[in-house]
């Protein structure tokens, strides 16, 4: 019973050491604060695929949002996201090669950049960041492209995690990173995930985004399992005491029907390790397939999960 109770006095300290931490983020601003409002994020989204009108009305609910702009329906949905106070980040994939992007042909006529295909996502191949013909795509073409579709406030950069299969990789990938940041300084840009890179590309990023830091998705069970790697977390943890700087989570759970009780857990461990780390972390899951479920507590200013939080506590008491 004393260890019952003690855990739960431990839990709700987390939770107002997290509020604590938020306040103090938002009231210093961090190293990030110069560009948008993502120093003062309090609720993220993530969604890709196949946007509507009708979807304005929920986004505009979130401080940040990570969108593929080839999924606007047109130019005028990112353009009232952000005129209601949301920062538009735009996804880009600088690791791989996407078959359906409108660069692929330019690619088709450069094979040296390919180097395999992505055996877990059909159509995504893996990309040579050394070869300046795949920086030129991205920097001269890709991101062009992106800003043609609708106004953006900063880039998403995925895929930096190719260096983990491909270690030679790794000059490419930061000399990529920093040729962005040179080429387009106004933009904020968040790479997801990119441990092995992360110390070398500190310097030009803005935010990060962590994906699967509590859960994600099997591809070879095609099942949801509890994520945990402290060698990655430690990597993050050592970042962050060199530059202060939002954290972007996002995990990955069943949405339908939703797995409130994978997603309470994830939100939770967040809140812990973000304490443990002295960091800001805004929380956000979804399915592999990138979806926009809506969870308690959403909108701009709550902190998502905020009842079921204090819900736990009061039920165990």
């Amino acid at each position: 019973m004393r260890e019952n109770m003690a855990s739960k006095v431990s839990v709700m300290a987390v939770a107002f050491a997290l509020a604590a931490a938020c306040v103090l983020m938002a009231g210093c601003g961090g190293s990030a604060a110069g560009r948008g409002n993502i120093g003062r994020a309090t609720s993220y989204l993530n969604t890709y695929g196949g946007y509507k009108p009708s979807d304005l009305a929920g986004f505009r609910k979130y401080d940040v949002a990570v969108l593929d702009p080839y999924d606007y329906p047109d130019e005028s949905f990112p353009t009232a996201l952000r005129k209601s106070g949301t920062t538009v980040l735009a996804y880009i994939d600088i690791g791989e090669a996407e078959e359906f992007r409108d660069y692929w042909p330019e690619v088709r006529r450069n094979p040296g950049i390919l180097i395999k295909e992505n055996p877990d996502w059909p159509g995504d191949w893996f990309a040579d960041v050394n070869n300046p013909q795949w920086r030129r795509i991205i920097l001269e073409r890709e991101i062009p492209r992106l800003q043609s579709l609708g106004p953006m406030d900063g880039l998403c950069m995925d895929m930096l995690d190719t260096v983990d299969d491909y270690p030679r990789l790794k000059p490419g990938m930061v000399q990529l990173v920093a040729e962005i940041r040179r080429k387009y300084p106004g933009l904020l840009l968040v790479p997801n995930r990119g441990f092995a890179v992360l110390p070398e590309i500190l310097p030009y990023i803005d935010a990060f985004k962590y994906e699967d830091l509590s859960s994600g998705y099997d591809a070879e069970t095609k099942t949801y399992k509890a994520e945990r790697d402290l060698g990655d977390e430690a990597v993050l943890a050592r970042a962050l005491a060199r530059k202060k700087m939002p954290v972007l989570v996002l995990d990955h759970v069943a949405t339908s029907p939703p797995d409130v009780k994978m997603a309470r857990a994830d939100y939770v461990r967040s809140v812990q390790v973000a304490s443990r780390m002295g960091a800001h972390f805004v929380w956000y899951a979804n399915s592999v397939a990138q979806d926009h479920p809506g969870w308690p507590c959403r909108n701009r200013g709550q902190a998502l999960f905020g009842h079921f939080f204090y819900l736990v506590v009061e039920r165990n008491v």
